[in-house]
């Protein structure tokens, strides 16, 4: 199989399809379309996307080019909190726009989904909303 440019290391193999669909409330099509997604983001920036699976974008702009991150006041927290990233920049990967697209799923539990809103209002990351997380809003 190959995609549009003719490069067949920009494919997303069975193997990695199956292991993502075990882990996330997404099916085989829906990751699919996150990678196809992914690799159109990756154009945007002018990225090798022969190297997809190592590649970040920094947080202005996965949130400035994914439509559904846009919109949304709470787009820099989300990402912060479903970033993967060890320099804690709020860079996303793949497996980070995976993350996000699964917990946005109707097939996600609704107390993973609680789990995420809390965490978005949890600006200090102490397990409770107090006084400091209100003014940070």
């Amino acid at each position: 199989m190959r995609n549009m440019g003719g490069n067949t290391s920009a494919h997303i193999s069975k193997e990695e399809l199956d292991n993502i669909k075990k882990s996330m409330f997404l099916s085989g099509r829906e990751i699919l379309e996150c990678h196809r997604r992914w690799i159109e983001l990756l154009r945007l920036r002018n990225r090798d996307i022969s190297r997809w699976r190592d590649l970040r974008i920094p947080q202005i702009d996965f949130i400035a080019d994914l439509a559904e991150m846009t919109a949304n006041p709470f787009a820099d927290r989300i990402c912060d909190i479903l970033s993967s990233s060890e320099d804690n920049d709020g860079s996303m990967s793949f497996e980070d726009m995976v993350n996000l697209f699964s917990f946005l799923n109707e097939k996600a539990p609704k107390d993973l989904k609680a789990e995420l809103a809390f965490a978005i209002y949890d600006f200090d990351g102490d397990n409770s909303i107090g006084k400091d997380d209100i003014a940070e809003l």
